[in-house]
């Protein structure tokens, strides 16, 4: 799809500094997701996050980031759009059981900041169908009578969502980007969305907040998944891990979470850091990553 970028980032991005009213309905619509297994947090650490101005023309890409809301759920997850009409998101944001595909199920998607301050979102409740979902085939998961998510599970837990209408054209969408591998130690990242701990649980959503000062540790050798020191905390599963390229472009080149994860904790320690789901692709190495199926994914529902 040409609205995709897949080619490998050539860079390292530097640390960037980010310099009403909705319908009533929006304080029951949006609320926290309660469930510990999904987002554990830890509020010994300082909340070091900021408020993220999507009306900035820096970065203006930001402004793809919002909410994802489930019918008949009291849950809430952050998303954001790679393409005019596809939204990426966790699965566990649109599949409560990890283990079953959701796959045809239905959500909704809030994005666009309103810079008049009168609106939490230009785009409201666009309706959406999940196309496709990162599944777990861990065997004693399968097997249980409930899914106890693992670290493990991190790389899998993905969901692209298609919109029923191309919002991307009108509020932008940020670039998905397989980085090479060799590019992401070390590297200085930013994320953001919609935590429920500096929203009221979702009755505020006027404003966004992201950890501008945090960075990519590494990969874990077995599963793939980034391991990074962004500050989290519940409802912003499904968040993006943003990079900079040197002519000032925003970049995702994975997403937060969160599962099993540490949230708040700003930890270097390996086992003790924040997990994401990395889009790095394997074809140099012969196999196919998560990252190379979510660009599958949305290559086979076009827009069009």
């Amino acid at each position: 799809m040409k609205t995709m970028i897949l080619s490998t980032l050539m860079m390292i991005a530097t640390s960037t500094a980010f310099a009403g009213k909705e319908r009533g309905c929006l304080k029951n619509t949006f609320r926290e997701l309660s469930s510990a297994a999904e987002e554990i947090q830890s509020q010994a650490a300082a909340d070091n996050r900021v408020v993220v101005d999507r009306t900035n023309p820096s970065y203006a890409e930001t402004n793809a980031i919002g909410v994802v809301t489930k019918p008949n759920s009291s849950g809430y997850g952050t998303g954001f759009l790679i393409s005019p009409c596809h939204v990426l998101t966790n699965a566990h944001v649109v599949a409560m059981d990890r283990r079953k595909s959701s796959v045809g199920s239905k959500v909704k998607f809030s994005v666009g900041q309103d810079p008049s301050g009168e609106k939490q979102f230009t785009e409201f409740l666009v309706d959406g169908t999940v196309v496709a979902q990162g599944i777990i085939d861990h065997k004693e998961a399968l097997k249980s009578k409930e899914y106890k998510p693992k670290k493990s599970d991190t790389n899998t837990d993905w969901a692209v969502i298609k919109l029923s209408k191309p919002i991307g054209k009108k509020v932008g969408f940020l670039t998905y980007s397989q980085a090479d591998y060799k590019h992401l130690k070390d590297l200085s990242v930013i994320t953001a969305g919609f935590p429920g701990s500096r929203t009221q649980n979702g009755a505020d959503l006027s404003k966004m907040y992201g950890d501008i000062n945090c960075k990519i540790l590494g990969i874990n050798a077995e599963t793939g998944y980034l391991q990074h020191t962004c500050q989290t905390s519940p409802g912003q599963s499904g968040s993006p891990i943003i990079v900079k390229d040197s002519k000032g472009k925003l970049h995702a080149i994975g997403m937060i979470s969160g599962e099993m994860g540490f949230g708040m904790n700003e930890t270097t320690v390996a086992d003790d850091t924040n997990s994401a789901v990395n889009f790095s692709s394997g074809k140099m190495l012969g196999t196919k990553t998560d990252g190379d199926k979510i660009v599958d994914a949305a290559q086979a529902n076009s827009c069009e």
